[in-house]
């Protein structure tokens, strides 16, 4: 596998090497390979083991365009979305990660799938359990649908009501809350919904998490591009600023 030919292109690392020798580990998954045949998108899923100084592929499927965005806790199973041409829509799909002695290639799995409508923004519940991940269709690109299913497969549950743009569903760190970022109120703001880890279901209605109103501090209106972080404590948003001042000119005649 040449990763340097030019039909190649390599996306920005995810990951990187954090110490050496036996405590050596992962910080993400380093890179795909997006590689141009004709019309068809190939996706390369890697990951470097720094112990080994070595590269496993996960996946080299000839008609596989995976976005990975999650994890799991055991560094197992890789998460994300995935689509088999390009005229499919994206799918909920996991990828397990090999032993470092095993060869073979994983299979990607789908765990989810429409087709009038992509899913994208796939996370792990802090469980491992559920996955949350948001549907959006083209045709109605003002409104998007946030859900949860199980890992293994399964109905989904609604969390939110697709009325409006919902995007970036983040579960809280006891897998209590799903977050989410919304312009339900008219202008974008965070907002939550309780969740029933034992049953799998959503616990009383949406409530407003942030209340940014005045045009001087608001969320990013770049919805798509932007991300939130959840801790125990804190919630980590991306905030723009404006203001202006209104200026008068005193003996302009002169």
């Amino acid at each position: 596998m040449n990763l340097q030919r030019p039909e190649t292109i390599l996306l920005s690392p995810r990951g990187e090497r954090q110490g050496e020798g036996r405590d050596a580990r992962l910080r993400g998954v380093p890179f795909g390979r997006h590689a141009r045949r004709g019309m068809v998108m190939i996706v390369t899923l890697i990951v470097t083991f720094a112990l080994a100084a070595m590269v496993l592929v996960l996946c080299r499927s000839m008609s596989v365009e995976m976005q990975a965005s999650d994890w799991s806790k055991d560094g197992r199973t890789i998460l994300g979305a995935c689509r088999f041409s390009r005229t499919d829509r994206y799918s909920t799909c996991l990828v397990p990660v090999p032993g470092v002695d095993d060869a073979r290639e994983s299979m990607v799995r789908v765990i989810a799938s429409d087709p009038r409508r992509n899913l994208h923004n796939q996370r792990f519940s802090p469980d491992q359990r559920w996955i949350a991940f948001l549907a959006h269709d083209l045709s109605y690109a003002s409104t998007s649908t946030v859900y949860v299913a199980p890992t293994e497969g399964g109905a989904w549950r609604a969390i939110t009501e697709g009325t409006w743009f919902d995007d970036k569903p983040r579960w809280s760190p006891d897998g209590r809350v799903l977050y989410f970022v919304s312009n339900r109120a008219g202008i974008t703001n965070v907002w939550g919904r309780r969740f029933d880890a034992a049953a799998g279901t959503p616990v009383g209605e949406v409530f407003p998490v942030t209340s940014f109103h005045a045009p001087q501090f608001r969320l990013t209106p770049r919805t798509v591009q932007m991300d939130i972080a959840i801790t125990a404590t804190d919630l980590l948003l991306p905030m723009t600023e404006s203001r202006s001042d209104i200026w008068m000119l005193d003996r302009i005649d002169r």
